[in-house]
């Protein structure tokens, strides 16, 4: 989806092409639609020009690597979340921990199938 008049689709910086993007009010729109992009692994951009073609905004997406870490971070307590900012050490919070399996990039690895047990 994008407000830009046109889109680029690119895999690993070679041009999928450029597509107009469908407005709201010409239908269901606000998006530009690509229907045979070969796969690849590596990165795939999406970049939003302007009307004379110049571009004005981008959004990258990466493949993931093979799994090669366990990666823990404090999901909550969070600003984000509306669950505070921090823990207070009187024995009586609790924090909620995300363990993320990830690649040696550390980028989440979301279709990792590794088991991981935890004890406290």
């Amino acid at each position: 989806y994008s407000s830009a008049p046109s889109v680029e689709l690119l895999v690993n910086g070679v041009s999928q092409g450029t597509r107009a993007v469908t407005r709201m009010v010409d239908g269901p729109g606000s998006y530009a639609e690509w229907e045979a992009v070969p796969w690849e692994a590596g990165e795939l951009s999406a970049v939003a020009k302007d009307a004379v073609g110049a571009p004005v905004a981008k959004a990258s997406r990466h493949t993931n690597g093979k799994p090669a870490a366990l990666q823990l971070s404090v999901d909550a307590p969070s600003p984000h979340t509306g669950t505070g900012a921090a823990l207070l050490l009187d024995g009586q919070d609790a924090a909620l921990l995300r363990a993320s399996i990830v690649d040696g990039a550390g980028r989440v690895a979301h279709l990792a199938s590794s088991n991981v047990t935890f004890r406290v």
